[in-house]
C-alpha cells in the first residue's frame, strides 16, 4: 500500500513538473470535454431507442458492441510488446553512438513506438479505406473515396453500415484507450496533456459518431488521419540514421499530405460541409451537434499546432541539414527552464 501510494505521488509530481501553461490549457480542455461524457451516453440511449421503434429491422448500434474493446486492447498491448522485442536491439545498434544512456533509452522507445505506428496504421488505413469508406457511396475523391460526401445524409439515420465498420471503429477506439492508459503511467514528457487531449477528442468523436449514426462522417476523417500517422511513425524510426534523401522524402510526404488531408480535405468536408452548412439535430437535440463541432474545431487547432512543429522541423533540416523531433526539442527546452527556476 505504501509503495503504491509513493509511486502514485511520484508520478503525480512528475506530471505537475511537465504541466507548462500551454499543457495546463490542454488539461482544462480535456476536463471540460470529459464532463460532457454523460450527455453523449444519454443521447446514445435515446438514439438507439428511437431507431428501434422506427425501424425494428435496422441493425442499431449498441453499447454491447464495446465489449470487444477489452480483448482488442489486450491484443494491441501484446502487439506493442512483440514489436519492442523484435526491434529494440536493432534501434540500440543504430543509435548507441549518437545518444547517451538516458537519452538513448528514451529515443529507442520512441523508435519502437514509431515502428508499431507504421504497422498498426498501415493495417487500419487499409481497412478504413478499402473495407469501409469505399463500400459506401459518399466517400469523396478528396479523401481517397470514389463517391460524393453530399450524399452522406441521404438515408440518415438508416444508412447501410459496411460490414467491417464495427470492427474498424472498435479497433480504433481500442488503440486510443490502450495508448492513453499506458501514457498515464509512463515517464511524462512536456507534451503529456497535449497527447491526452488528442486521445480524448479522438475517442469521443469515435464514440459519439458510432452511437449517434454519425459514422457516415467518421469514415471520412479516420482514413485520412491514419495515412499521415504511418509516415510520422516511419520518420521517427529512421530520422537519426537514414540518408538525407530518404528523410526528406518521408518528410515531404508528411507535409504535403498534412496540408491536403488535415487542412484542405478536413476543412472542406468536415468544418465547412458539416459544421457550417449542415443544419440538423439529433431527435430535436442540438447539443450533440454542437459538441461534435467543438471536438472537430479543437482537433483542427491541434492539427495547426502540430503543423507548425512540422514546419520548424523542415526548416531545421533545410538550414542545418539536421532532422530533429521538435517535440523532443520542446522537452529539452522546458526541462532547462524548470531547472533554472
Amino acid at each position: 500500500m505504501g509503495i503504491t501510494e509513493n509511486t502514485c505521488r511520484s508520478q503525480l509530481r512528475k506530471i505537475y513538473d511537465v504541466t507548462t501553461p500551454s499543457q495546463f490549457i490542454c488539461m482544462i480542455i480535456s476536463t471540460v470535454l470529459l464532463l460532457y461524457f454523460p450527455t453523449i451516453i444519454e443521447s446514445s440511449k435515446t438514439y438507439t431507442r428511437y431507431r428501434q421503434l422506427e425501424r425494428p429491422d435496422y441493425e442499431v448500434e449498441s453499447v454491447n458492441d464495446f465489449w470487444v474493446i477489452i480483448p482488442l486492447g489486450i491484443f494491441l498491448r501484446l502487439a506493442k510488446m512483440f514489436v519492442a522485442y523484435i526491434t529494440k536491439d536493432f534501434f540500440m545498434k543504430k543509435l548507441y553512438h549518437k545518444y547517451k544512456k538516458g537519452d538513448l533509452t528514451q529515443k529507442v522507445d520512441k523508435c519502437i513506438r514509431g515502428a508499431f505506428k507504421v504497422v498498426y496504421f498501415s493495417v487500419v488505413f487499409y481497412i478504413g479505406l478499402f473495407e469501409v469508406l469505399n463500400k459506401t457511396h459518399f466517400g469523396p475523391a478528396i479523401t481517397f473515396g470514389d463517391g460524393d460526401h453530399r450524399l452522406a445524409l441521404g438515408n440518415f439515420p438508416f444508412s447501410p453500415m459496411p460490414s467491417m465498420l464495427k470492427f474498424y471503429y472498435m479497433l480504433s477506439m481500442s488503440y486510443y484507450i490502450e495508448d492513453v492508459i499506458v501514457h498515464l503511467f509512463q515517464t511524462p514528457q512536456f507534451d503529456f496533456w497535449e497527447m491526452i487531449l488528442h486521445h480524448i477528442i479522438a475517442f469521443m468523436l469515435l464514440l459519439d459518431s458510432y452511437m449517434n449514426g454519425f459514422w457516415i462522417f467518421g469514415v471520412l476523417i479516420l482514413p485520412q488521419m491514419d495515412f499521415e500517422d504511418i509516415w510520422i511513425g516511419l520518420i521517427r524510426c529512421v530520422m537519426d540514421y537514414s540518408s538525407s534523401a530518404v528523410t526528406m522524402s518521408i518528410y515531404s510526404v508528411i507535409l504535403l499530405s498534412w496540408i491536403w488531408l488535415r487542412f484542405i480535405a478536413f476543412g472542406y468536408v468536415m468544418l465547412y460541409s458539416f459544421c457550417f452548412t449542415c443544419r440538423m439535430s439529433l431527435d430535436n437535440d442540438t447539443r450533440i451537434i454542437m459538441f461534435n463541432n467543438l471536438l472537430l474545431w479543437t482537433l483542427a487547432g491541434l492539427n495547426i499546432y502540430w503543423f507548425i512543429l512540422l514546419v520548424k522541423m523542415g526548416l531545421g533540416f533545410l538550414f542545418k541539414n539536421k532532422c530533429v523531433d521538435m517535440q523532443a526539442v520542446q522537452n529539452l527546452e522546458c526541462d532547462k527552464i524548470k531547472r533554472i527556476q
